[in-house]
């Protein structure tokens, strides 16, 4: 391999090397970055790894994340499943990202009954709760959020947390909360649910938590501008951030180096203050106002995947 030739990087010896080992999909994707560029999302890990996505399931996963086709990623998903039950999981969790929720069901469900490791098992299980909950599956979805918890990983009581949130049962969702808090000391999605609960439905019962989670993420008070008044935002947020910068903003051709005024007309000056505005709403197209490169502000609407949805709000109450 590469790493073993001496040979300086971006010489021909060296490509070389890297040609005969494609089954290093970490050499693979540093040299794509390297040569990339935009070190964050240039790259596309499905040419990268296209002599490995018959058999070799952590390049197929990780592909997926840069797969945009449906029929593409299912037959990718599909294939990892069936190859690793223990990537049942996150490979349905890319469908469902799709919209094909059919198959994607099919590897929760699969993932539910062949999966050896628990933690990693509640890890990547909000999806298919949340799929549950969509098709009206709800003593389904609470018994799989429940299992989920039942392990103790943060993300696993997380999926509990958003199950009983979207079933408007609010002070049980916040008793999760706190248990999160309590065992990992986390306190981003606890002070994201108050906040959006107070703006969704109001500070009551949770007045304190509320007023303690406004003071950290949003110190200023959640300011609200348009287009016209872009100028009241002297605190533009970066896009040049691997948490922040995705394929969504990508393909929406969104640059690393713009930087956020607003998402939704929220101000938002950091990344706290991002993902959170970004549950204030369910609404799948989401509008930000950007300062591009040179200083021209522009308004762009692309559809994101939100962080946190509700179906309380669709007209009908649970019954489980």
């Amino acid at each position: 391999g590469p790493w073993h030739t001496g040979y300086a990087r971006n010489t021909l010896e060296y490509d070389a090397a890297v040609s005969r080992s494609p089954w290093n999909i970490g050499i693979a994707e540093e040299e794509a970055r390297s040569k990339a560029k935009d070190v964050l999302h240039t790259i596309d890990r499905v040419s990268i790894y296209s002599r490995l996505l018959n058999y070799d399931v952590p390049a197929m996963i990780a592909a997926l994340a840069d797969v945009r086709d449906a029929a593409q990623a299912q037959t990718l998903a599909e294939r990892a499943c069936a190859l690793e039950g223990e990537a049942c999981a996150e490979a349905g969790s890319y469908l469902a990202s799709l919209g094909r929720s059919d198959p994607a069901l099919a590897l929760g469900k699969r993932a539910l009954e062949v999966t050896h490791s628990q933690i990693g098992l509640s890890n990547n299980m909000n999806w298919y709760v949340s799929l549950l909950q969509d098709r009206g599956r709800l003593a389904e979805a609470m018994r799989v959020a429940h299992r989920m918890a039942d392990v103790y990983s943060s993300k696993g009581l997380q999926t509990l947390a958003k199950a009983h949130e979207r079933m408007g049962e609010f002070k049980e969702a916040a008793a999760v909360f706190r248990l999160i808090y309590e065992r990992y000391g986390e306190t981003r999605r606890r002070d994201m649910f108050f906040i959006r609960h107070a703006l969704r439905y109001g500070v009551r019962p949770f007045e304190d938590e509320t007023r303690e989670a406004m003071a950290k993420v949003f110190p200023k008070g959640i300011r609200r501008i348009s287009f016209e008044r872009a100028a009241e935002a002297t605190n533009p947020l970066s896009l040049n951030n691997r948490n922040l910068f995705d394929r969504d903003l990508q393909t929406a051709g969104v640059s690393t180096e713009d930087r956020v005024l607003a998402l939704d007309g929220t101000v938002v000056e950091t990344e706290e203050q991002y993902f959170t505005a970004l549950t204030f709403t369910d609404d799948p197209n989401v509008t930000l106002l950007l300062e591009r490169k040179g200083g021209k502000v522009e308004e762009v609407t692309l559809k994101i995947a939100r962080i946190h949805y509700d179906v309380v709000a669709k007209g009908w109450k649970a019954r489980i």
